[in-house]
């Protein structure tokens, strides 16, 4: 009979149980909760970059997504010297080794494919060179990307990447914070300390409960 009077349910027994399921609408209190929060000048604050950061940004992604482009470029020119014996490592890319893969004789669509990807490295890094020399003129303008630079590891990339993303540290309470929020990559010990210049250099004041030992 159930087969006969309600085939849905028999086939899903989830479907019959969504259609008693109430519907809760929480419109209501979410707005009293804005109200309150506003009245007691207690709603969070969201910090948003600023025209030259958002700027800024652009440069580092810019940079970064040519650099993927090449690396995929240089990957394929690999693969083609591997093909035909020859291996160099990096001594591919200098002089010599280049001169080694470009006589290389190869059949007439492999040859149009190594020099197309040869004239594509060619494009690419003067152009990631004249945008690592902009970022690096960048770096000299700001205190905190250069005290940043003083810890192992981390070069002028990692550290200008840093200060753009972070942007004000009065929103972090402490390096926990900006750790999980952000830069996962990073060791929480090193993170905290990075807070902590980045306060210091700011003229925050900052008590720090993680130091690297």
């Amino acid at each position: 009979m159930l087969l006969v009077k309600n085939p849905d349910s028999a086939q899903n027994p989830h479907r019959r149980a969504n259609k008693w399921r109430k519907v809760v609408q929480n419109d209501r209190q979410d707005a009293q909760l804005l109200l309150r929060l506003m009245i007691e000048d207690r709603f969070p604050r969201i910090w948003i970059p600023d025209a030259a950061n958002r700027d800024m940004r652009q440069l580092l992604w810019h940079r970064h997504r040519l650099v993927q482009m090449r690396t995929r470029v240089m990957n394929q020119l690999h693969v083609v010297a591997l093909n035909e014996g020859l291996r160099r490592k990096k001594a591919l890319w200098r002089s010599a080794g280049r001169a080694e893969l470009e006589a290389i004789v190869l059949a007439p669509w492999a040859m149009r494919r190594r020099q197309d990807l040869l004239d594509l490295l060619d494009q690419l890094t003067p152009k990631i060179q004249e945008l690592t020399h902009a970022l690096e003129e960048e770096v000299e303008k700001r205190a905190v990307t250069r005290r940043l630079m003083t810890h192992p590891g981390v070069g002028p990339l990692t550290a200008l990447a840093y200060e753009v993303v972070i942007g004000t540290p009065e929103r972090f309470h402490c390096g926990k914070q900006a750790y999980r929020g952000f830069l996962g990559a990073f060791k929480i010990r090193r993170i905290a300390v990075m807070v902590f210049q980045f306060r210091v250099v700011a003229g925050t004041p900052y008590s720090l409960s993680i130091w690297p030992r």
